[in-house]
């Protein structure tokens, strides 16, 4: 067992011995996720379940529930202000986060996040088919919501990003010729196509590009001490899951469909320069990460 999780296992025995909550069994609260990730949603609790089941002996019973639907930026405030519904979430790395929430700095979704495919408009493949490097990007205008995190990045990258207000926009955007394409991970670009309107069927997966700049999306605890104990006991569970692989294979489980559809090996990748991520992310762990 990793240094951390040894030491997480050890701090939370000894407030079991001080009567630290010892009989009551640490309650979980997750969100519900709407209709646009009903995929990964599913994922993540069935992640987070497991990994509080392999620490069942070391910190006694749990509960893990979910709330109703939240939007992430609803999410955030809540946990930072510590007003509930929810005592932990998923959300990507953003720089000043870990200020207010406590991360466990184990990518769940193996870093997927930050593989990108581009949704376009279907008679424009021509062109996405010729565009070969990050300059050549240059010359796209990549639609995005305005609260989604990497909007900084692919404008630091110096690529152009136009906003709007929602994602469920995004498609009518596009087709109104608003800019060229939208990006979403590979874990959701399935899911979007499966969504579209009738009207909306102009719109096709590109079957070119991939991008990729690092995206840690990691489960957040709020920062009290209950919170902290929470994610403790998470962090040691999500540690086993890497060392005996089970992280890995339920990922490939719920996604290898999606990463064979999409063809990724065959794709021509364009690396973002990569953002600031925090010393303590865990980028030379290989076991972590996601790898086309």
């Amino acid at each position: 067992m990793p240094f951390l999780a040894r030491l997480a296992v050890a701090i939370y025995a000894c407030l079991l011995c001080l009567g630290a909550g010892a009989e009551a069994p640490m309650s979980y609260i997750f969100y519900s996720g709407d209709t646009l990730a009903d995929l990964r949603t599913p994922y993540l609790e069935r992640v987070a379940r497991a990994a509080l089941e392999r620490t069942r002996s070391d910190f006694g019973d749990f509960t893990l529930s979910r709330s109703e639907f939240l939007g992430e930026q609803r999410r955030r405030y809540l946990l930072e202000h510590n007003s509930g519904p929810i005592n932990f979430s998923y959300f990507p790395y953003r720089p000043g986060l870990s200020t207010k929430l406590v991360p466990v700095r184990i990518p769940v979704d193996l870093g997927a996040l930050g593989f990108r495919v581009l949704l376009i408009r279907r008679a424009d493949q021509p062109i996405f088919s010729k565009i070969d490097t990050l300059e050549a990007l240059k010359a796209i205008r990549l639609g995005s919501v305005e609260t989604w995190a990497d909007n900084e990045i692919l404008r630091r990258a110096g690529l152009t990003v136009v906003t709007g207000m929602a994602h469920q926009g995004l498609p009518k955007m596009l087709l109104a010729g608003r800019f060229d394409a939208f990006s979403r991970s590979i874990t959701e670009a399935e899911q979007d196509m499966d969504r579209l309107e009738p009207e909306e069927s102009g719109i096709a997966i590109d079957s070119h590009l991939l991008i990729h700049y690092p995206s840690p999306g990691y489960f957040w605890f709020t920062g009290d001490e209950d919170g902290r104990n929470r994610a403790a006991r998470m962090r040691v569970g999500l540690s086993r899951m890497v060392e005996d692989g089970s992280l890995a294979a339920m990922f490939a489980e719920t996604f290898g469909p999606h990463m064979l559809r999409l063809d990724l090996r065959h794709r021509q990748m364009i690396e973002l320069p990569a953002s600031p991520l925090d010393p303590a992310d865990p980028v030379g762990d290989a076991r972590m990460w996601f790898k086309p």
